[in-house]
């Protein structure tokens, strides 16, 4: 096609729409650690795809009511913390390495060292078979 032509080809379909209706969306509730005399901050976010999420921070108060299936699913969360420390503490055990064993290597064992004034003894002569 040559510059003067127009373009009358429609918009080939697209496999991200951004069209609100037919969006997929992900929002984010993130509860930050709370400091000592402070009220609890809550991070959220919004965005598509894989794009950069629009971002707020507020007072845990903010949010004002959970909807009752939230609630239920914290609730969940909460009660089962402490089988999930116990699975991550199970995990970090299994994936600390070991500790080094203090005995030294084969080729520094006290027979085959060599005191630093003495010279290294030569090696024997290689032989190699060709046929």
């Amino acid at each position: 096609m040559s510059p003067s032509q127009p373009n009358n080809t429609p918009n080939p379909p697209s496999d991200r729409p951004y069209q609100w209706n037919t969006l997929e969306l992900n929002v984010q509730l993130r509860w930050q650690p709370n400091q000592p005399g402070t009220s609890r901050q809550v991070l959220i976010t919004a965005t598509s795809y894989d794009d950069f999420p629009v971002a707020i921070l507020v007072d845990e108060t903010e949010l004002g009511e959970l909807p009752p299936l939230l609630q239920t699913l914290l609730s969940e969360l909460k009660q089962a913390l402490p089988v999930r420390q116990l699975r991550y503490q199970q995990a970090q055990a299994k994936t600390k390495p070991k500790p080094a064993s203090r005995t030294p290597p084969p080729s520094l064992t006290p027979s085959t060292r060599t005191k630093p004034d003495t010279p290294a003894p030569e090696p024997p002569p290689t032989q190699i078979a060709l046929f």
